[in-house]
């Protein structure tokens, strides 16, 4: 067993890279691809794809890709193609077969769906509904469930056992368990596009509800930690304006003090590593600002544009 500690490295957006200390787990790469033909993340990987597609190929045998979901932010093919194409590629198994095939078009060679559970490079992967997929490591259970917004009864009883087991396995080994979940919260009543770019002051009683019954769901699978990404990425292409950003202070400031109290929320940008013990700046205190993020990121697609 690795004596190693799980560190997360927020990439961008949905996309993490898990360390174990034996294996690379990257999960949802998305690069500069407008998703559905006009939407952009903000900023790109703050990683530089040659990072990750080195490590990639010096690691191919521990290195793998979680793709959570087909969407466009999460399975960017473009960047997906630079990527070794014998590294494990990890995706749900779904009824169609439409997912697993458009991936293997792009040549990869260990495809591996997911059922109920399955072990890849010694890190266990299990999938719940509403498209939540946990995450285990030798030390560490990590749920990553960018589709939610609320858990329904089916989904907080599956992740409920999935903890309650975890906790047993790890009091047998004497281990401190460690537990996050990693989701996006939606910014407004309606879907994309305008979750993104029509978010006004009416929707805040409803976003101010959403968010609270979403932690109080989490307090009530006592998970503590809690890593909310995706605030950054809303930059519409057509709009040549930032959109409703939201970032982690937000959110803070429409929870019940009560159930904030409770939590850990983790504040990351891209390129901190969090250990479950602290954040660790990419460059310390030459760390980038939200605000500096948005504007470098306005200058950077209008000028494509």
């Amino acid at each position: 067993m690795s004596t190693n500690n799980t560190s997360i490295q927020y990439v961008n957006h949905a996309s993490l890279l898990i360390n174990d200390g034996d294996s690379l787990l990257l999960t949802d790469p998305w690069y500069d691809s407008k998703a559905f033909g006009k939407w952009l993340p903000v900023p790109p990987p703050f990683i530089h794809p040659v990072y990750l597609t080195s490590l990639a190929k010096d690691n191919e045998a521990n290195f793998n890709i979680l793709i959570s979901n087909a969407d466009d932010d999460h399975c960017d093919d473009e960047f997906l193609k630079l990527f070794p194409k014998n590294i494990n590629l990890i995706i749900p198994k779904l009824e169609s077969k439409w997912f697993y095939e458009r991936l293997k078009l792009l040549g990869f060679n260990n495809i591996i769906e997911i059922g109920k559970r399955n072990e890849v490079s010694n890190i266990s992967f299990r999938p719940h509904t509403n498209g939540t997929i946990s995450i285990e490591t030798h030390d560490a259970l990590i749920f990553h469930c960018n589709k939610n917004n609320l858990f329904q009864e089916e989904s907080a009883l599956s992740i409920n056992n999935h903890i309650k087991d975890y906790k047993s396995r790890a009091m047998h080994l004497k281990l401190n368990p460690k537990i996050l979940l990693a989701t996006q919260i939606n910014t407004s009543q309606n879907d994309y596009p305008n979750t993104y770019s029509d978010y006004g002051d009416d929707d805040k009683e409803f976003l101010a509800k959403k968010t609270n019954n979403l932690f109080l769901s989490l307090v009530n699978m006592e998970i503590q930690n809690v890593l909310i990404y995706g605030g950054c990425d809303n930059y519409h292409s057509n709009y040549k304006k930032i959109g409703a950003y939201k970032d982690l202070n937000f959110y803070k400031s429409i929870t019940k003090e009560h159930i904030l109290n409770k939590l850990n929320l983790i504040d990351v940008t891209p390129g901190d590593t969090y250990n479950f013990n602290e954040i660790i700046s990419l460059f310390g205190e030459y760390k980038y600002t939200k605000a500096t993020l948005k504007e470098q990121s306005l200058k950077l697609y209008t000028k494509n544009d």
